[in-house]
């Protein structure tokens, strides 16, 4: 245990662990594994054998995984090659890699950023979290 690295305010859901209900994060959520409900966070990162069947809200959002109801990116939203995202989307900024999938009603919003909101770094996987 003294190897953990602990960060305030942050949720991760490792591979092979399954979680249900509501969760708000109030920095970064890490979803390696299944999330069934809704989750607000200021970033949401849905790695590779990640899956999140509910309602995602966040200011930026990264997906290698699976993402199945409704998201609203209030600032970026990056779907990455492995990444699908299928139900309704409102977004501020999107970036789709090719292969990335994206169905279902697509809105693109203005931007609503909270006033704490810091600019975040590109979410890059490590080997742990793929």
């Amino acid at each position: 245990m003294s190897d953990t690295v602990v960060q305030s305010g942050c949720l991760f859901v490792g591979e092979g662990v399954t979680v249900k209900g509501n969760f708000s994060v109030p920095n970064i959520a890490t979803v390696a594994g299944i999330l069934e409900g809704d989750i607000s966070a200021h970033q949401v990162n849905i790695s590779e054998t990640g899956f999140i069947k509910g309602s995602v809200r966040a200011e930026v959002v990264h997906v290698l995984g699976e993402l199945h109801d409704s998201l609203v990116a209030n600032k970026s939203l990056f779907i990455r090659s492995t990444g699908s995202v299928i139900g309704d989307v409102k977004y501020v900024e999107i970036e789709i890699e090719k292969n990335g999938v994206l169905q279902g009603q697509i809105e693109k919003i203005n931007r609503v950023e909270s006033e704490q909101a810091q600019p975040m770094e590109p979410f890059t996987p490590t080997p742990d979290e793929v």
